[in-house]
């Protein structure tokens, strides 16, 4: 995309907004307020998102106001569209921010208030479960999910991982490849339970409500380096969120209680087992925000949706020839194998023809990136590439394709796409692209390889594709070419 091209589409932007607003009798507040976008979650949603973009559109600029729970609200005003982001970083109090009309008004800034009994991360809390430790959690649940656990903090599942959660509704405290423990009623009736851990010289204990649910000698094992205290979360692969209950309470001590000592724990105060050396006490806040319109308004469009490790409009509004060049770079090694170029067809005869095809998913840039991220058809998710890397492909793709050859299927990058497009964390992790495996290694299906090889310089269209024996499979992996391909 040229420097000219760039200029003219940010005058055209500034000139047929407002224009196209005032022929239909609106404000260019108003245009820019939308229906729900493609990918938007209902605010009744059954899968609330920990960290997430409330949109909310009045019917009037006296707005409202946005409460969580009984202890915090937001005043909202002045304008009709409002976005509200809270995001619950690893570590320290959630993060707020809000936009009016789509410009930042507010934030980011940290409001302890709206902390819930969501999932977060303790790097430092210098808590050992694989010593003599004492645990007290209060808590309330409606399904599955981690109450505390000492795990990897980006990794999977390994052994000396533990985790105290909740599965098929009762209480589970599992060690990783040593075992687990469980007993009790169920406590997903979403009523407040108190459970007890407490671990002497290896023999674990489990308290539910004042009852002992589970006592093994030599069920201990060390924590492996690395690991750090999660309350809410375990990893990705292991006991799940609690996103369906809260965790009202933790306390954690570095030694076991004796038998005498449990009943003075299920006492909030605590006053017979001495100061805690851990304590995580959540504010009030619900998760889900409540929204209460001033008198004489109405609520006219609000949705959520989960805050990305990107912020998308950015990148796309930051378009320009570098990242066009990125895109042509990734096209080129990866996407022109099936899809082709406007003169040569790629090897796959149901991929879409992008110069010349009508899209299935969507062509406007958000449905572009899901298909790229969820997949589509016989196309798989590709996610070994950084959202920054994705949008790079999109731009070249309307640029090279659509806009020159496939006018119909080119959507115009609006002031109202912008707004409607995923914000991004303020504190997430940086993206880097997958590059594990080796792409030798995606070729070894065992013991029959089924992939398809490039059979002549140059050319895009003609595949050899192999099935072959583990053996041979290796031999194509050390670059012997495997027969038949010739």
């Amino acid at each position: 995309m040229t420097a000219k091209r760039r200029f003219l589409d940010g005058v055209a932007l500034r000139i047929w907004m407002p224009a196209l607003a005032a022929l239909a009798g609106l404000s260019l507040i108003q245009a820019l307020a939308s229906a729900p976008p493609r990918h938007a979650l209902s605010l009744d949603t059954p899968e609330w998102p920990r960290s997430y973009r409330l949109h909310v559109e009045f019917t009037d600029k006296a707005g409202g106001v946005v409460r969580w729970g009984k202890d915090w609200s937001l005043p909202l005003s002045g304008s009709v569209a409002q976005d509200i982001a809270v995001e619950y970083p690893a570590e320290g109090p959630p993060i707020l921010r809000v936009w009016s009309d789509g410009a930042l008004v507010r934030g980011p800034e940290e409001i302890a208030a709206l902390s819930t009994g969501g999932g977060v991360d303790f790097p430092s809390a210098g808590i050992a479960f694989g010593k003599d430790v004492s645990a007290r959690v209060q808590f309330q649940a409606q399904g599955p999910g981690t109450l505390l656990a000492v795990c990897s903090p980006h990794g999977n599942w390994e052994p000396g991982s533990k985790a105290l959660f909740i599965r098929d509704g009762h209480l589970v405290y599992d060690i990783g490849w040593l075992g687990a423990l469980s007993g009790g009623p169920r406590v997903d009736d979403g009523k407040s339970h108190v459970a007890i851990l407490s671990v002497i010289s290896g023999r674990t204990r489990i308290w539910l409500d004042g009852r002992k649910i589970a006592d093994r000698a030599d069920f201990s094992k060390p924590d492996p380096a690395g690991q750090i205290l999660k309350v809410g979360r375990a990893t990705p692969d292991f006991a799940g969120n609690l996103s369906r209950g809260r965790v009202e309470s933790v306390r954690l001590w570095r030694r076991g209680f004796s038998e005498s000592e449990i009943g003075a724990l299920l006492d909030p105060a605590g006053p017979t087992v001495g100061t805690a050396d851990f304590v995580h006490q959540p504010g009030d806040a619900s998760d889900r925000p409540v929204i209460e319109p001033a008198n004489g308004v109405a609520v006219r469009h609000a949705w959520v949706q989960p805050l990305e490790t990107a912020d998308h409009a950015a990148l796309v509004a930051g378009w320009n020839d570098r990242t066009l060049g990125e895109g042509k770079t990734i096209y080129d090694a990866l996407c022109v194998a099936c899809h082709g170029t406007r003169e040569t067809p790629g090897s796959l005869p149901t991929a879409l023809r992008f110069a010349e095809g009508v899209f299935k998913n969507g062509s406007d840039p958000d449905s572009l990136f899901h298909t790229l991220t969820h997949g589509y058809g016989q196309m798989v998710p590709q996610n070994q590439y950084t959202t920054a890397q994705k949008y790079s492909v999109i731009q070249y793709i309307r640029e090279t394709f659509l806009r020159p050859h496939n006018p119909s299927q080119f959507v115009a990058v609006t002031p109202a796409l912008l707004n409607a497009l995923p914000k991004g964390l303020t504190r997430a992790p940086v993206e880097v692209e997958d590059r594990t495996p080796a792409p030798y290694l995606r070729m070894d299906f065992g013991p029959a390889l089924f992939w398809t090889f490039q059979v002549e310089p140059g050319n895009i269209a003609q595949k050899g594709i192999a099935i072959s024996s583990r053996r041979r499979a290796r031999r194509r992996q050390q670059g012997t070419c495997l027969d038949g391909l010739r």
